[in-house]
């Protein structure tokens, strides 16, 4: 005589056949708390390495590129700051500020891709910082992708229907990960490179000595 079990529950397949109709929901419903599960340990996993707003990696997953350390090949870092983002806040509001930040990640992802072939390697640093890790070794290409995102961002107009409308810029600092260098050390000539922009006028690409 045939049998089912279910989550421990043995039922035989005789009599009216409500028993089998009751053994198959049982394995339905436990499939799809199965899958439910399996979806929130996958949500879980996404929120633990990306930012939630602009979706790119944070800054968690940034300093796991610190652990791995800088091997073999010459890289370059950008940091990107935006200008003027606490006034942004201030006159507009900060939903108005998170519509800047997802707008920028966008232009960064869009800018990474076009120019570099892959944006895997794109994260918000924290409030209007953000990071771009390029596998290149020219300065210049890198460079020429830090000045071109700089006008991407310069691009971003935004019209808030009762305070009007404003634009954004960001300064950009650039410096070459060498091998062997932490990340701690190159992110901190980034971030000279880009103070030394914004005290030069902002919405500039400046490079670390």
């Amino acid at each position: 005589m045939a049998a089912l079990t279910a989550i421990g529950i043995r039922m035989y397949a005789y009599n009216t056949g409500e028993h089998i109709v009751t053994a198959a929901a049982v394995l339905v419903e436990n499939r799809q708390l199965s899958e439910d599960l399996s979806d929130a340990l996958a949500h879980a996993e996404y929120l633990g390495v990306r930012d939630p707003l602009t979706g790119l990696y944070n800054r968690r997953k940034l300093f796991e590129e610190r652990d791995d350390g800088q091997e073999g090949q010459l890289r370059q870092v950008l940091m990107i700051d935006l200008d003027r983002f606490k006034s942004i806040n201030d006159r507009f509001g900060h939903a108005a500020g998170d519509r800047v930040l997802v707008a920028t990640a966008s232009a960064i992802r869009n800018c990474l891709e076009r120019m570099d072939g892959t944006s895997d390697l794109a994260f918000r640093l924290g409030g209007e910082e953000f990071v771009a890790i390029l596998d290149s070794e020219d300065f210049e290409k890198a460079r020429s992708i830090a000045e071109e995102l700089r006008r991407d961002i310069a691009r971003i107009a935004l019209d808030e229907s009762h305070t009007g409308s404003f634009e954004t810029s960001a300064s950009i600092g650039l410096a070459s990960w060498h091998p062997g260098e932490k990340l701690d050390d190159v992110l901190h000539r980034a971030d000279a490179a880009c103070y030394k922009a914004k005290n030069e006028g902002r919405n500039r690409v400046r490079s670390a000595a």
